[in-house]
């Protein structure tokens, strides 16, 4: 495995492009296996201008596409049958009936997927294959699991998928909840998650089972059901490896380590007179730009609205009580606060939301709770999630913990945050003044380009 990277989506476009024309020079009747979405268009341009310019010819070629919503017309401007109309077959010589894309709305769903498959395998199988990756890791429309399915299949949408693919439609009710996709070989995506990696990172000792290799090891029921039943380190079960280990007791100052004084409404005031320091985030990036713009104010004040939100970073170590405060564009939280704990690296208070008094209240009960994760919106916690040991993790169950966090995240993103904003982890890396371009520290905002505190 080799990864390339690139300037720019239209590089990409090229480097691909390049790899499936090869393809189809050496092999006319080649079988391509498309994919959807934006990823792919600057690849599909590139096809089209190499097939108008007389070196590609598809008249050959045959096609079939990774999936397609379920009970959404062919006809309607989202189907995937349109998409690959709009976007590459209208615009080169491939026979119609050499394309094939799921049938969403087949009466016998079943019956479709299993005609899929023999299509595919008639076919000889897919000679190169296009695909993305989705925010969550979903490859076509399978979502992250444990379990793999081989072949073509019906998939119900997760939420975080419905909410990615909102912005195609007019609303989030039409999305559609189900699609029909092509699975994955058990094997294959085990190596790519074994063999490849180590082979990439130069890891020679790890990724396989053979003579020489590290033995680290997870043994599987089954690899359809990716059960695990056993974990081994170095040829060791790693249950041996903790056996007879008491749980340590936690240090009384790990328990309580959120000091600061409670901040009121006023000390979150940020005036402005002018242009200022915006950090802006970028959608589905840690990274920011550093942006100077007119920003909303009130009697000489910021205000936030529904385009800026005020971020504050409260010193919660008990150091030197630095409270500071930005606009923030990009986050778009409505009707409250989100206060959080853990704020790499100096794991401060970190805070966003649209008016000061559910700032103050969700800071300051952040301390009451020992850290972790509070929503605050009307006057009223909205909900919190503890995590007393240094405000980043809890001795509670972790059955406990994962219900926990998954019910706070969901109230989260009911706040009008952006479906390509994850509410806590975003948040998090706001304070953390390595990345570029623009942090925000208990001193103050950070130039990470110019490595030094804004003046200004």
């Amino acid at each position: 495995m080799q990864i390339h990277l690139y300037d720019s989506a239209a590089q990409v476009g090229q480097a691909a492009a390049t790899l499936i024309a090869a393809q189809i020079i050496a092999k006319p009747d080649s079988v391509l296996g498309l994919a959807t979405g934006s990823t792919p268009i600057p690849t599909y341009q590139e096809l089209i201008r190499l097939c108008k310019g007389g070196v590609l010819d598809f008249s050959r070629v045959r096609s079939f596409n990774l999936d397609e919503y379920c009970n959404l017309p062919v006809d309607h401007e989202q189907s995937y049958h349109s998409f690959m109309r709009q976007q590459l077959f209208d615009h080169i010589n491939i026979d119609p009936a050499n394309t094939r894309v799921p049938d969403g709305n087949a009466r016998d769903q079943a019956a479709e997927c299993a005609s899929y498959d023999t299509a595919i395998n008639q076919a000889g199988g897919i000679d190169i294959q296009v695909l993305g990756i989705g925010r969550n890791g979903h490859i076509g429309f399978n979502e992250p699991a444990d379990t793999f399915v081989y072949g073509c299949h019906i998939v119900n949408l997760t939420q975080s998928t419905i909410q990615a693919n909102r912005r195609f439609f007019e609303s989030e009710d039409d999305v559609p909840r189900q699609a029909i996709s092509l699975g994955m070989k058990p094997v294959t995506a085990i190596k790519m998650a074994t063999w490849n990696a180590a082979r990439e990172y130069g890891l020679r000792d790890l990724g396989a089972v053979a003579a020489g290799y590290r033995a680290d090891l997870v043994l599987l029921d089954s690899l359809k059901q990716m059960t695990v039943r056993a974990v081994y380190k170095d040829g060791r079960p790693v249950e041996e490896r903790f056996a007879g280990l008491a749980a340590a007791p936690v240090p009384d100052a790990l328990l309580h380590s959120v000091h600061f004084e409670n901040v009121a409404p006023a000390d979150l005031a940020l005036p402005v007179a002018g242009p200022a320091h915006v950090i802006e985030m970028v959608p589905y990036q840690i990274v920011t730009r550093h942006a100077v713009e007119e920003v909303p104010s009130e009697n000489g004040f910021f205000r936030p609205n529904a385009v800026y939100t005020k971020l504050c970073v409260v010193e919660r170590h008990g150091k030197n009580g630095g409270v500071a405060v930005c606009p923030l564009k990009g986050y778009g939280i409505t009707g409250g606060a989100i206060a959080t704990s853990v704020a790499h690296d100096s794991h401060n208070v970190i805070a966003a939301g649209d008016n000061d008094a559910d700032l103050a209240l969700a800071i300051n009960h952040l301390k009451e709770i020992g850290g972790g994760y509070v929503l605050a919106g009307g006057g009223k916690i909205l909900g919190a999630l503890p995590l007393r040991v240094g405000g980043l993790m809890s001795t509670a169950p972790w059955e406990e913990i994962q219900a926990g966090a998954g019910a706070i995240l969901e109230r989260a993103k009911a706040m009008g945050i952006p479906y390509h904003v994850d509410p806590f982890t975003s948040l998090s890396f706001l304070a953390l003044p390595v990345i570029p371009e623009l942090r925000l520290t208990d001193r103050g905002l950070f130039d990470v380009t110019a490595f030094s505190l804004v003046k200004d």
